[in-house]
């Protein structure tokens, strides 16, 4: 298969690079003159104005008027009979004049098989020949004068050059039938209509309809420009699906607008003056054409990796991008009428039969890569983030299993040296200095159980061993939590009997202690640290305000901005034993729970307050 695809694309450049130029045309120059009255006679015209042309196409957009062609012809004497050909063959009326010792001879061309081929005979010599005509749509000809030997030439490469486009054409189509078949692609199957819309007009345009397919249809001048609207829809839906694929949602909503459009126009063909509506779509569709693949060729350079990165394929890919950008600009700007109109849009369906797919094949294989290195990337750091999660959490069970063992390995001794204190305390008869010793003691002892217990609580949050579990909770009960902590006695506990909410009582114990704690340890020894319960009603919900209130000690004011930082503590709280793990852990629980705790330093206090809902 792709040996036969390499014979056609062989054949398609040979045939598009010469075309008829094995064949000995006959025409010495070309001229034009536009009768924009449409009545003048043949007599009138020969004194007119015309514009010498170069090279064998005619392009002068869309007119109204009549356009009259000089034709100066040199004929040999053995070149017999003369074959003229016009392509493409949609002409809506054409006239041949013929030079003749007795009058001009006057031929109807305005059937499409006259158009394509007509024999005449004129003398061994120079002669002139005046060719009328007028057409609806864009008025593009390529007019040649032959030899009828000559003609057999070119009507040859013609039909190898139509085969070899048909073939090419055949075996994208059936491919892309297959790949639709298959993956049920929207892109395959507007490629497929594209295509397909393409081959026909193509067929239709150069009269090989005919005489490869019996649908007489095609055959018929307004299919050709009818295919031509619908030809540049497909392209807009090609284009949309595309955009679709590379997730583009608002270039594809802007491209599926310009297929209405074209909807529109295809509807309106039929209604409205052809000549107005193929004027204004293929302004429109230049315009649109330009837009799309502008856009498409910006994303695949912005796709490009940097200079130093290019490789082989990338400049493959960059030089068939650019080939096919400037056959489009350059066939777009003639029919905008920007440039000269010359052979490029006689051949731009054949072009376009390889150079479309090759583009979308750009497209898809960029983003293909693009895809395949994101998805490798993001297979990599998976695979590195699981790694680092395995050993973070292999170092995090060992770090807790290590904590644990220390919090057991000190808590026993500990625990020893607390019961022996007491028990010697209450056996001998000490004087109050002894006594005073024995107190600091089970001070130092508590201090640092305290500690001990406090790590052990971060330890078991970040592990995730301590979960939110809500329950209903007595805050009488949670309070009476506070009467085994060294001096507790200085507690003043304040507010309604009674009140319950449903959260983690753990989490709250934990809370409520820490900061009862904090109050007792860094306020004067003998001052009153207050406990409040205070209901508040705020967004239609029933509230309770717990406020912890003592004089600040020796240690001074902490920053309030600070205070809930992770290991941070006051210069002058520093004298003490600590962590700086108590205000940032019960913050962290309280955070948890939906609330937060605030610090207000006033004046000679400082309070600590957090808002519960009741149940």
């Amino acid at each position: 298969m792709f040996q036969a695809l390499k014979f056609f694309l062989v054949s398609l450049v040979l045939s598009l690079c010469c075309g008829h130029a094995w064949a000995a045309d006959l025409v010495r120059e070309r001229a034009v003159f536009e009768d924009a009255s449409g009545g003048m006679s043949l007599d009138q015209v020969k004194g007119a104005a015309f514009k010498v042309l170069e090279g064998k196409v005619v392009g002068e957009g869309f007119r109204r008027s009549a356009m009259w062609l000089r034709l100066e012809v040199d004929v040999p004497a053995s070149q017999q009979p003369l074959v003229l050909s016009i392509r493409p063959s949609l002409l809506d009326t054409a006239t041949l004049y013929l030079p003749a010792s007795d009058g001009p001879g006057v031929m109807d061309l305005s059937q499409r098989s006259a158009q394509a081929r007509t024999y005449f005979e004129l003398p061994a010599g120079p002669h002139t020949l005046y060719l009328r005509v007028q057409s609806a749509s864009f008025l593009i000809m390529e007019i040649q004068v032959e030899s009828s030997a000559d003609e057999m030439a070119g009507s040859l490469g013609d039909h190898i050059k139509t085969g070899a486009i048909a073939a090419i054409y055949a075996s994208l189509l059936i491919g892309i039938l297959g790949y639709l078949f298959i993956y049920r692609s929207t892109v395959a199957a507007f490629l497929f209509l594209n295509l397909l819309t393409s081959l026909l007009l193509y067929l239709a345009q150069f009269d090989f309809a005919g005489q490869l397919s019996p649908v007489s249809w095609l055959m018929n001048k307004s299919a050709s420009r009818w295919l031509t609207i619908i030809n540049f829809m497909c392209v807009c839906l090609l284009t949309q699906s595309v955009l679709g694929f590379l997730g583009k949602p608002r270039l594809q909503l802007l491209v599926r607008c310009l297929a209405g459009g074209f909807a529109a126009l295809a509807l309106a063909f039929f209604y409205v003056d052809p000549f107005e509506v193929l004027r204004i779509s293929s302004v429109f569709g230049a315009l649109s054409l330009l837009a799309i693949f502008g856009g498409l060729t910006l994303w695949l350079v912005r796709q490009a990796p940097p200079w130093r990165e290019l490789q082989a394929q990338h400049l493959l890919i960059g030089l068939t991008v650019l080939a096919f950008d400037f056959v489009l600009v350059s066939a777009m700007s003639q029919i905008l009428r920007l440039t000269p109109v010359d052979g490029l849009l006689l051949n731009g369906l054949a072009f376009r039969g390889f150079f479309l797919p090759l583009t979308l094949f750009c497209v898809f294989w960029q983003t293909s890569k693009n895809r395949d290195g994101y998805a490798e990337g993001q297979r990599l750091a998976r695979a590195a983030a699981e790694v680092q999660y395995s050993e973070t959490k292999k170092r995090l069970d060992q770090q807790s299993e290590f904590i644990a063992m220390l919090v057991h390995e000190f808590k026993t001794p500990l625990y020893t040296i607390q019961l022996a204190a007491t028990s010697l305390s209450n056996r001998l008869g000490m004087r109050d200095e002894e006594a005073r010793r024995f107190n600091n003691i089970l001070r130092a002892a508590d201090d640092l159980n305290f500690i001990i217990e406090r790590c052990a609580q971060v330890d078991q949050i970040e592990q995730g061993q301590l979960p939110l579990l809500p329950t209903q909770v007595h805050l009488d009960t949670l309070l009476n939590e506070t009467r085994p902590v060294q001096g507790s006695e200085r507690l003043v506990l304040s507010g309604p009997k009674g009140l319950t909410l449903v959260t983690d009582y753990q989490y709250l114990r934990i809370i409520v202690l820490n900061l009862v704690v904090n109050a007792l340890k860094y306020s004067p020894p003998d001052s009153p640290v207050q406990v409040s319960l205070e209901p508040l009603a705020e967004g239609g919900k029933a509230l309770v305000l717990l406020k912890i209130s003592n004089l600040l000690g020796n240690a001074g004011a902490p920053d309030p901005a600070r205070v809930f930082n992770r290991y941070y503590r006051g210069e002058g709280a520093k004298q003490q034993v600590g962590t700086g793990l108590g205000l940032w852990l019960s913050q962290v629980l309280a955070l948890k729970l939906g609330s937060r705790i605030e610090c207000a330093v006033d004046g000679p206090s400082i309070h600590f307050c957090m808002k519960l809902e009741l149940s």
